[in-house]
């Protein structure tokens, strides 16, 4: 099982990208808003790679906070890569 972490800017990113994996391909997904940060945390447990992680948030409009976060949980800091 893959773990991966990425921050997100607003709730509905979420759901989009929820909606261009398919929730039946997590085996689950913790959504934590991080106080004094305008940033929501997400974790997900998949047995996707994370190049099909990329390719899903790519599909999301405006999506590029998640995919400049996105990495596994162990080397996760939320800083954004660009």
């Amino acid at each position: 099982m893959n773990i991966f972490k990425f921050k997100a800017e607003v709730e509905p990113d979420i759901v989009r990208f929820r909606e261009q994996i398919g929730i039946k391909n997590l085996s689950k997904i913790t959504v934590v808003l991080i106080p004094l940060d305008s940033y929501i945390e997400v974790t997900i447990e998949t047995e996707f790679p994370i190049d099909t992680i990329k390719k899903a948030i790519q599909k999301v409009e405006d999506g590029h906070v998640m995919l400049e976060t996105l990495t596994t949980e162990d080397a996760y800091t939320g800083i954004r890569v660009r």
